[in-house]
């Protein structure tokens, strides 16, 4: 097996199960909005992508239209949905064992960058990770490719052969593709293999992720 020396993780879907939060987050907003939901299996594919274009992907809502809602779906997470969330099962010991093998392990997330610190410390493994790369508050870099572009900027090795990017939606195998790096594409999140096929590993659980690297 191929050895990497630098990891990109994404966050949510990948690290830790946040579709609660982010799915009751997305109902309050479209409920204060007197939107009508409609399918809600479509509520699962606002997990991990950038919710801007979410919103206007499956709700076909304007510029202006979307940024309310991130308003309001902000108003129930900051307070709640944040906390409805469960790292996966296998995961802290997972970073740990990486951590300990001397891996340079960074995030790569669309999630305001505030959000994902916060995650990482409830959670107590912010300490594993030297980098985090993700949106700014002003929303400024939301595109996932752009911000993984950023997280390599700060791994230790500039060898994009010895680097690999964990995620489980297109934006993260799309980003590594553009990147030109390797890719472990998760099918324990939100998306099938489908989404996934252009990722060079496919993990069907968290042990499937240790089998790739350790």
């Amino acid at each position: 097996m191929k050895k990497y020396k630098s990891l990109l993780f994404d966050l949510d879907g990948t690290i830790t199960d946040s579709s609660e939060g982010i799915i009751n987050s997305i109902i309050y907003a479209l409920e204060k909005m007197d939107v009508e939901i409609g399918d809600k299996r479509i509520l699962k594919k606002f997990v991990g992508p950038p919710l801007m274009d979410s919103f206007k992907k499956y709700y076909g809502f304007t510029q202006a239209q979307a940024e309310k809602g991130l308003e309001l779906f902000r108003e129930y997470f900051a307070v709640k949905g944040i906390f409805e969330n469960r790292l996966f099962e296998g995961m802290d010991k997972l970073l740990n064992d990486l951590y300990a093998q001397g891996y340079d392990m960074l995030l790569a997330t669309s999630k305001p960058v505030h959000f994902a610190y916060q995650v990482l410390e409830y959670f107590n493994i912010k300490k594993y990770f030297s980098y985090v790369s993700a949106c700014p508050i002003d929303e400024s870099t939301t595109s996932k490719v752009d911000i993984m572009r950023i997280a390599l900027e700060h791994t230790v090795t500039k060898s994009k052969s010895e680097i690999l990017m964990i995620g489980d939606t297109w934006f993260d195998i799309n980003g590594a593709v553009k990147c030109g790096i390797d890719s472990i594409g998760v099918l324990y999140g939100t998306d099938g293999e489908t989404e996934l096929a252009n990722a060079t590993y496919l993990a069907k659980n968290v042990d499937e992720i240790r089998n790739i690297l350790l």
